[in-house]
């Protein structure tokens, strides 16, 4: 059942909406300070709200468009990390919360946070290899997606499990709804091409419309086809829907390959599970877009019926785009090549390529492969410290036969087929989308085992805090109640 918004949320996300446009328009129309005393206030008297909205905009916010840029002791600062700072204040404010539950679940957050520890021991070592050398704070900002696990953990320890999750799948439909309506206001001429914060119009032939938070789209699909995704408004066609229109805006391949492979996993995880009506429509999908994919065929796309669609992996394998990747690749290997210490523990945080060839000339501190930029940055060590986590993860989550532990399961490996050829794991945002996805997993496994229960709270909770949380419930069921007669 899709959860009741308050009327603080709707307050909430009205003023954060006037704010950014507002700022969008003019951004010196409002004054820093005043603002910045009114979101405090506000993250004080609705905290709650305040961490979901803060959340929600740090996952479908376009990676790369700022709002606005400033500079504290030579480190820029973007509304990314503002509101990462305000989810962590407004989570202090929650009432009831419990971090009992932690210690319980670090064996697990162990693995997950050896990576960002491997970073900043390796920004201590001396950078090498043949690259172009900067500042390593460039690189070490993405680490601060690690510190929106704060707020995570409290709500789900709160608020309980599905609250969390229904958190990330909201954002992956309200990032659909975005693209969807800005193809439709690009049609019609009311918006022009460009960046935008919560998406990218391109001016391009392909006409494509790239939203923020697309990691999370392949991740939302594969919970749908394994039945463990809350539902948009409690509509599943509705939810299909926009998770389709948001793939025929984007036009991107490489999530339509890791949604299906995700999918293909979850199918077989949870065979017995499944019905056989949706055994044989989820095969035939497969199989159709297979066929679609790789058959040749000649499709229009949508967001641009002049064109050939940006489907067909024919004709992609011989656009710019896959000739781009392989070069970036080529030019890695010869860096790699160059010396064996930079394979073992990488170039460092802060380092550039500069690649001169007829398809890339210039100089790129990320590359297209996730896993690529990782080895540059940190080494295969790195690589080891970043995949051994959610490793560690998904066989804890397999050792059961529950759906939607499996299904957590089929959604990492989406992401891992989508980081070879997309680097969203190499953002801030979309790091975030993939440790939403580990929360939900790990306070999944703590609730199973005894140390959450239904509340989100630990067992050793006061009982004076789950009395109140039991009368609330009760106020909501008979208030409800009296609503309905």
């Amino acid at each position: 059942m899709a959860p009741k918004f308050s009327v603080s949320y709707a307050t909430l996300i009205v003023i954060a909406a006037a704010a950014t446009l507002v700022l969008t328009l003019s951004p010196g129309a409002l004054p820093i300070a005043p603002l910045a005393c009114a979101v405090l206030l506000v993250s004080v008297l609705f905290p709650k709200t305040t961490a979901v909205v803060s959340i929600t905009l740090v996952l479908i916010i376009r990676p790369g468009t700022r709002l606005f840029e400033t500079s504290l002791g030579g480190v820029t600062v973007t509304e990314i990390d503002v509101l990462i700072i305000l989810s962590i204040f407004a989570s202090c404010f929650i009432r009831n919360k419990s971090l009992r539950p932690l210690p319980a679940t670090l064996s697990m957050w162990l693995p997950i946070l050896l990576w960002p520890t491997w970073m900043l021991v390796r920004t201590l070592m001396p950078q090498i290899g043949s690259v172009i050398f900067g500042s390593p704070l460039v690189d070490l900002r993405v680490l601060s997606a690690f510190f929106v696990l704060i707020p995570m953990w409290v709500l789900a320890t709160r608020e309980g499990i599905g609250f969390l999750l229904r958190v990330g799948v909201y954002a992956a439909y309200a990032a659909s709804a975005v693209a969807i309506l800005a193809l439709v206001l690009t049609r019609l001429k009311l918006i022009s091409p460009g960046s935008y914060l919560l998406v990218n119009v391109s001016a391009g032939g392909a006409g494509d419309v790239r939203p923020g938070g697309e990691i999370l789209i392949p991740i939302v699909i594969v919970l749908l086809v394994a039945g463990s995704a809350p539902l948009a408004l409690g509509s599943r066609l509705l939810s299909y829907l926009l998770l389709v229109g948001e793939i025929l805006a984007s036009q991107t391949l490489s999530i339509v390959i890791a949604a299906a492979a995700g999918a293909l996993i979850a199918l077989l995880l949870n065979w017995r599970a499944l019905t056989s009506l949706k055994r044989t429509l989820v095969t035939v999908a497969l199989i159709a877009g297979a066929i679609a994919a790789l058959g040749g065929q000649q499709t229009t796309g949508l967001a641009n019926a002049d064109t050939t669609a940006r489907f067909n992996v024919a004709e992609r394998l011989g656009q710019s785009s896959v000739q781009y990747r392989v070069v970036e690749a080529d030019t890695l290997d010869r860096i790699y090549n160059q010396d064996p210490l930079v394979v073992l523990i990488g170039t460092g945080p802060g380092s550039s390529v500069s690649f001169n060839d007829s398809a890339i000339h210039q100089v790129k501190n990320l590359t297209h492969n996730a896993y690529n930029n990782i080895i540059l940055k940190s080494g295969y060590l790195g690589l080891i410290c970043f995949v051994s986590g959610f490793f560690i993860l998904s066989l804890r989550l397999l050792s059961t036969r529950e759906r939607l532990r499996r299904s957590l399961v089929a959604s990492l490996v989406a992401v891992a087929v989508l980081s070879v050829t997309v680097p969203f794991v190499s953002t801030v945002t979309g790091l975030c989308g993939l440790l939403w996805l580990c929360a939900v997993g790990i306070a999944d496994i703590a609730a199973k085992s005894g140390a959450l229960n239904e509340y989100g709270l630990s067992k050793k909770s006061d009982e004076k805090v789950l009395a109140n949380l039991k009368a609330e419930k009760s106020t909501q069921l008979l208030r409800g109640r009296l609503m309905r007669t």
